[in-house]
Parts: structure tokens; C-alpha cells; sequence
């Protein structure tokens, strides 16, 4: 039900770049900043890489979107917020550290201390 839920969002994403505006010209501080936000988005499609190096159109609309919310003056974390809403955590490189994630990041760290002691 998740993956239907994230195609359909994937699919309106993908429609709606057929119709909205262009993004905004930006500093080149603000593609910078752009560019380092798109390496910690997953494409949804490839699932391997960020959106900044994937050929999907899909990658190519959540780019073109994170320019428009740097334009639009937003902060990094309102950014990875929006995607993480409508794609799940799955979409952030850098996932948080909460809930099952967290299990991923404590286990090494057990594993690794367990290890030592024994």
C-alpha cells in the first residue's frame, strides 16, 4: 500500500512539472546549496542514487522542485520535511534517527561493543 501510495505521489509529481512554471534563476550560492540538498534525496525510482546524478524524470521534477523551495527562501530541514512526507524516510540518504532506523544505527554499535568485550 506504501509503494502504490508513493507511485501515485511520484506520478502527480511527474504531471505537475508538466505544468507548472519554471524554477527561478538562482545565486550560485543557491544551486550550491540546491545541488548539496539533491545529494541527500534518493530517487524513489533508482533507489541507489540522489536525485543529483539519477537520468529518471522523476529525479530530474524533485529537482527542479528542491530549486524552487531554496528560492522560495526555505531551510534545508523544511526541504528534506516536504520529501520525507510525501516519499517516507526511505527518500533521505541521511535518514533520522528514530524508530526502526535507530535500530540500524545502534546495532553495529552493539555488535562492534560486544565484540570488544568478548
Amino acid at each position: 500500500m506504501r509503494r502504490v501510495l508513493a507511485l501515485l505521489v511520484a506520478c502527480l509529481l511527474v504531471l505537475a512539472g508538466a505544468v507548472t512554471p519554471p524554477h527561478r534563476d538562482l545565486t550560485p550560492q543557491q544551486e550550491t546549496r540546491a545541488q548539496r540538498v539533491g545529494d541527500n534525496l534518493r530517487c524513489p525510482v533508482c533507489r541507489g542514487l540522489p536525485i543529483t546524478e539519477s537520468p529518471n524524470d522523476l529525479s530530474a521534477q524533485m529537482m527542479r522542485e528542491v530549486r524552487d523551495q531554496v528560492a522560495a527562501g526555505r531551510s534545508d530541514d523544511q526541504i528534506y520535511d516536504y520529501f520525507a512526507a510525501r516519499f517516507g524516510d526511505t527518500v533521505l540518504l541521511d535518514p533520522p534517527r528514530r524508530g526502526v532506523t535507530l535500530l540500524l544505527w545502534l546495532v553495529p554499535l552493539a555488535a562492534l561493543a560486544l565484540g570488544a568485550l568478548l
